[in-house]
């Protein structure tokens, strides 16, 4: 028996789970392709049950737990007389090729994802990149950043992955809520601009709304937090401290133009952004400036040397020599 399919539901039917998963495994089992190991790993479920020995009132309580596990509710129960019967029945009937049922509630779920494919677009250190969406949101991709998005959008949202700095032009439907997946983060939205952060290295997730309106949820936390124009929602995933401040959102997004813009900034996380934004790779020798912020605003026509000759000047004590597309800051 092949051990992975024989886990995978055995854990299915001794554990509350989620519709997606539940949803996983209908597909799974009724692909065909692990058909005789389903019906053994069923099979098993079936024996240990132990049915003849079982009071009626405990056959109605596997029951009810049988069409939670399957569908995700309890179905109206049958009359007691009725529950031995459906209870016995019920698992043999679904153990012929992965079950007729899990065949029927996933052909059309299957059709719809043998149509959809999730694509990749990635930007990398150095680069910036504009991305049109199926829905004809446009995303804006700075140095470093992956975006994960499915070809259609078919579900009843339309969820995209970020990992890195991106700003959305989200097309409004109101019907579908826009919905952006960061670490930890989920940002919800129907039409409007936002700033996105969420960098690997950075233990901050920060968003910047422009126009419209959007919401955050960090996951752990009950709470929903409602931007308006201007506000600032920043998130950090080490403290669990979640902050709004209000700013110039447009000061955020300056990146899409090659600009640079640092208000107030930790001196790491400017050194970050350098090397994504200029492709270079940034040594930094010793921990004495770490502590340091930077307030700067270059233009698109800065070099990296005319960066860091500024920098030089507004952190006291800095030194640092380029080599290679490399810098060594002493």
């Amino acid at each position: 028996m092949n051990e992975y399919i024989h886990q995978i539901i055995k854990y299915f039917f001794s554990h509350e789970v989620s519709g997606e998963l539940r949803n996983r495994v209908h597909r799974r089992m009724s692909d065909g392709g692990d058909a005789p190991e389903c019906d053994k790993a069923m099979r098993e479920v079936w024996d240990s049950l132990d049915l003849a020995a079982m009071p009626d009132s405990d056959v109605a309580h596997a029951y009810d737990n049988l069409n939670r596990t399957l569908f995700g509710f309890v179905r109206k129960s049958p009359s007691r007389r009725w529950f031995r019967i459906a209870a016995i029945w019920f698992l043999p009937v679904l153990m012929v090729s992965g079950s007729l049922y899990y065949f029927l509630s996933a052909r059309r779920d299957r059709m719809q994802q043998e149509e959809v494919a999730f694509v990749q677009k990635f930007a990398a250190n150095g680069q910036r990149a504009l991305v049109v969406l199926p829905d004809s949101t446009r995303v804006w991709l700075n140095g470093g950043s992956v975006l994960i998005y499915p070809s259609k959008f078919i579900a009843c949202d339309r969820t995209v992955c970020l990992s890195g700095e991106a700003f959305f032009d989200v097309t409004k439907d109101a019907s579908r809520p826009f919905v952006v997946d960061v670490n930890h983060v989920r940002i919800t939205v129907l039409g409007t601009t936002f700033n996105l952060s969420s960098y690997p290295d950075s233990p901050e997730v920060t968003a910047t709304l422009a126009t419209g309106k959007i919401s955050a949820n960090v996951e752990g936390n009950p709470q929903t937090y409602v931007l308006s124009p201007d506000d600032q929602f920043v998130y950090n995933r080490e403290t669990g401290k979640v902050s709004i401040c209000h700013v110039k959102a447009g000061q955020f997004s300056v990146w899409r133009t090659g600009e640079l813009y640092f208000s107030d900034t930790p001196f790491l996380e400017v050194m970050s952004q350098l090397e994504r934004a200029f492709n270079v790779k940034i040594h930094i020798m010793n921990t004495r400036h770490n502590n340091q912020r930077v307030h700067a605003h270059f233009n698109s026509n800065y070099t990296i040397k005319e960066v860091m000759d500024i920098i030089k000047i507004l952190v006291p004590g800095l030194s640092y020599k380029e080599s290679n597309r490399e810098i060594f800051i002493n």
